[in-house]
């Protein structure tokens, strides 16, 4: 049903510059799959990680934004006779980090297709990935990483319902230009061990300007950064507790923030919970099968005046480690 007019859609679309707001996609399993924020996370498992995940955000809104994506990843290198350095997490679905074996350097290569859609408007953005990993110590890994895509915007007019259907503005620009093609960058750094994990990421370093048709707008897009931290703690052989956190920041936006915990029982299931701070309280489970599926759901229950008009938001992740 056309419930959308071209004004509201523009105004989603520019909503960051306006708003103060993220320009990016929203993620609650991010921990389930950091390779999703950071590139820097290429490769770092001792398998091939792939993994497809779909997020309906602010359920009960009428064209709200939905992001589906699938990503791949893994190391170069073959498995080496020296027994890597594992993370005992969820039998390595959560953090199956393998050190450079026999303290040399190692390279992984990925990539992932996301498409996100909000109103009227699409935004398929495909991106590929390299990371080079160094041996710091006999215990810690410093990975370095960069991502390079582009991202394809299209308008679809069925959507739109105009108050009047002579609108020059919207002429303009459908004729103008229907769908651009947006080249990006994006680089990061992960320090890793068997029990800590620190990352910093950045996002969108090539700024492009958003065009209205062929005329540039007063917004662009505007490099956002990540930093996050995670610190697994052994309480027995049976049960591990992971705290951490993610920091979100882009200017002139305020500082967003995420604190989580995450419990892994026996190496096949975990359960966690994440506060995004002034907008949603997030429980989370998953479960690992036959050290081969995993899977994941997420539930964010609102807690910004957006809670009077949406049910919460839904995030389910299904992943495949191969090659093992």
């Amino acid at each position: 049903m056309k419930k959308k007019i071209l004004f509201v859609i523009v105004i989603a679309l520019l909503g960051a510059q306006y708003s103060k707001g993220q320009q990016l996609s929203q993620y609650s399993q991010y921990m389930q799959n950091p390779y999703i924020i950071n590139p820097a996370t290429t490769g770092m498992y001792s398998y091939m990680d792939v993994n497809l995940a779909f997020r309906k955000q602010w359920a009960g809104f009428d064209s709200s934004p939905t992001t589906s994506y699938i990503s791949a990843h893994s190391p170069l290198k073959k498995k080496s006779p020296v027994r890597p350095l594992l993370l005992r997490i969820s039998d390595e679905s959560y953090s199956g980090v393998a050190q450079a074996p026999g303290g040399k350097m190692k390279h992984g290569l990925g990539g992932s297709f996301t498409a996100d859609e909000y109103g009227a408007f699409t935004n398929n953005t495909l991106n590929l990935s390299y990371a080079l990993h160094l041996p710091v110590s006999d215990k810690m890994n410093l990975s370095i990483g960069v991502a390079a895509g582009a991202s394809m915007l299209r308008l679809d007019q069925s959507k739109v319902t105009l108050t009047d259907p002579n609108d020059n503005t919207y002429n303009t620009f459908v004729q103008a230009n229907e769908q651009q093609i947006v080249p990006d960058l994006k680089a990061g750094l992960y320090l890793y061990s068997e029990n800590l994990q620190l990352g910093y990421a950045t996002n969108q370093l090539l700024q492009n300007e958003v065009y209205f048709g062929n005329t540039p707008t007063q917004s662009k897009l505007h490099v956002h950064h990540f930093f996050n931290a995670g610190y697994k703690i052994e309480v027995n052989d049976n049960f591990a507790l992971t705290p951490g956190f993610l920091v979100k920041f882009v200017d002139p936006a305020p500082v967003s923030y995420d604190i989580n915990l995450k419990a892994d029982l026996m190496e096949k299931f975990w359960f966690g919970v994440s506060y995004r701070a002034n907008d949603a309280i997030v429980p989370m489970l998953g479960l690992t099968i036959k050290d081969f599926v995993k899977f994941g759901y997420s539930y964010d229950y609102t807690t910004s005046d957006l809670s009077n008009y949406s049910s919460g938001s839904h995030e389910i992740m299904l992943g495949f480690m191969l090659f093992k």
